[in-house]
């Protein structure tokens, strides 16, 4: 059994940046959330970025509002290397934390 930790937090960028890269083979992303503590809606692209590069989530948050990019019980298995990436329209605005477990 894993004991879920916080993987990674902050701010996304406004040009496409890594938000988190996966140390080892087994890891397990079981909760992602944004949250917009700007002044502006802003559009969000999140990535995962492996082997191949693939869009998880487009989405627009408006002013104070989150989301989830997991569903209950959803998890993000990830190999050695492999990064979530993202971007939004105003840096520093949009707030993220990644928290799972890594083997």
């Amino acid at each position: 059994m894993i004991n879920a930790k916080l993987l990674s937090q902050g701010f996304l960028p406004n040009t496409l940046g890594t938000l988190y890269t996966a140390p080892s083979a087994s890891t397990y992303v079981r909760y992602f959330s944004l949250y917009n503590a700007g002044i502006t809606n802003e559009a969000i692209l999140i990535n995962i970025s492996g082997s191949i590069s693939s869009t998880i989530g487009r989405l627009e948050l408006n002013v104070s509002e989150s989301a989830l990019m997991l569903a209950h019980g959803e998890t993000i298995t990830l190999s050695t290397g492999d990064k979530i990436q993202g971007v939004t329209t105003t840096a520093s605005t949009i707030q993220f934390v990644i928290a799972g477990g890594e083997e």
